[in-house]
């Protein structure tokens, strides 16, 4: 199997926020978990979400915030 940028990609989304952990793959459904830094939020404040992918299509099936971290000072 071979892929780049442009070789055998079926789809491409853009999501918020950085991703910190590998995708599953479910039942034709792709997880993916992402850190979104809160909007209006001071610097360090984060939504960790969960997002839902059709695999065949690319489409956002649903996103839920999971846990919030807030105000952490180093």
């Amino acid at each position: 199997i071979e892929w780049s940028a442009d070789k055998n990609v079926v789809w491409r989304v853009e999501t918020p926020g950085t991703g910190w952990s590998s995708p599953i793959f479910w039942e034709g459904r792709l997880f993916i978990t992402s850190a979104v830094p809160v909007e209006g939020g001071r610097p360090g404040d984060l939504d960790l979400t969960v997002t839902c992918l059709d695999a065949a299509t690319g489409k956002t099936a649903w996103r839920k915030a999971v846990f919030e971290r807030r105000g952490v000072e180093a």
